[in-house]
């Protein structure tokens, strides 16, 4: 038989409020170990972000590319400086640069960006079959 009076009832409190702070303590242990581990991750992320940016700028700078960005500087610095370029001064530049240097696109130019529901013509890049890519040439705009 059970018996029912102060005792048990405040017995019963503190048992219910000792669940609770237990179960709110774990969370809150819970939640610190998730946080600590997440700042690990990202600490270790931002060190890897940091030594591939480090690596890519030493590849970069590497005496196999650098011949070719002082190349396409050079290019780009003369036509810049030409008041106005003839299409065989684009071109010039353009040929420099064929290795897969493409300027950016001008937002709305059709021939770049078409309209919703329009899609682009194939050009030979997109439709070549062969295992070589095709040759750019300049967009349509320049």
């Amino acid at each position: 038989m059970l018996r029912r009076g102060p005792a048990t009832i405040s017995r019963a409190v503190f048992e219910f409020a000792l669940i609770v702070i237990s179960v709110v303590l774990g969370l809150a242990v819970n939640n610190w170990r998730e946080t600590s581990q997440v700042r690990k991750r990202m600490a270790d992320m931002r060190a890897e972000f940091a030594q591939e940016i480090r690596a890519n700028r030493d590849e970069l700078s590497s005496e196999g590319c650098a011949p070719l960005h002082r190349k396409l500087v050079t290019a780009w610095t003369l036509l810049a400086a030409i008041a106005a370029p003839t299409p065989a001064d684009r071109d010039a530049a353009w040929n420099v640069a064929s290795t897969g240097m493409h300027p950016f696109h001008r937002v709305g130019d059709p021939a770049v960006h078409p309209q919703p529901g329009e899609r682009h013509p194939p050009d030979a890049a997109t439709t070549a079959h062969s295992t070589e890519r095709a040759s750019p040439s300049p967009p349509a705009w320049w």
